[in-house]
């Protein structure tokens, strides 16, 4: 296991963003209130209780793909079944900011590994995550 500075800020960078896309849809709500939610519903949710504090569009879908893959992780998914989903989920929301699009496309399918770089960049960030 890696423990340097790095990896604990990435660490917690990363379970700040699962809490995030996992209790977004039900955030405000109190509990016993709220009936599940379709797939669709759960990722448009996630992106949606973002806009708080990140207005931009690309983050705001980056929020909802994101927590379409860990939903469906935790249904038990397999990483195809994941991957067909959010190419659906991609095809079915053509307003998809188009790096976010791209990546529920799988362009990072067909990178090797030195092209795929976390800058900083949210589309990059969540590319380096898959």
């Amino acid at each position: 296991m890696n423990n340097s500075i790095e990896s604990r800020y990435a660490g917690s960078l990363l379970g700040l963003a699962v809490g995030n896309a996992l209790g977004a849809p039900v955030e405000f709500m109190k509990p016993g209130t709220f009936k599940a939610v379709s797939n669709m519903q759960y990722c448009l949710f996630s992106g949606e209780s973002l806009r708080a504090t990140h207005a931009s569009q690309v983050c705001v879908d980056a929020c909802r793909l994101f927590g379409g893959f860990i939903r469906q992780a935790l249904r038990g998914a397999s990483k195809d079944e994941i991957f067909v989903f959010t190419h659906t989920y991609a095809n079915k929301n053509k307003k998809l900011h188009p790096d976010i699009a791209s990546i529920a496309n799988g362009s990072f399918l067909h990178k090797n590994l030195p092209e795929i770089v976390n800058t900083g960049y949210v589309a990059c960030s969540l590319e380096a995550a898959l």
